[in-house]
């Protein structure tokens, strides 16, 4: 599935195909991979993430994820515009 090297992985989904990405989250996860992985989402709200608890453990764990979420939602807003989260 991911080629066994050390080149970053970006991983990008929206909605529920965020499936066949955690897949491979999992599998970078079982790997101990040292790779810098980039977990990119979007999602309507912080309500609607599905498997949004699912990433959550296995990006924890490895130790160069860095995680962005974008909320799309017209109606939700933080301090000066469209709401998103940046962990890393």
């Amino acid at each position: 599935m991911l080629a066994d090297d050390h080149t970053p992985v970006a991983l990008f989904s929206a909605g529920i195909g965020v499936a066949p990405v955690l897949a491979m989250l999992y599998q970078l996860t079982l790997d101990h991979s040292s790779r810098a992985v980039w977990w990119v989402r979007t999602a309507r709200d912080p309500e609607q993430q599905p498997f949004a608890k699912e990433a959550r453990q296995p990006l924890a764990r490895l130790p160069h994820a860095r995680t962005f979420i974008y909320y799309t939602a017209p109606d939700l807003e933080i301090a000066g515009g469209r709401a998103s989260r940046t962990d890393t």
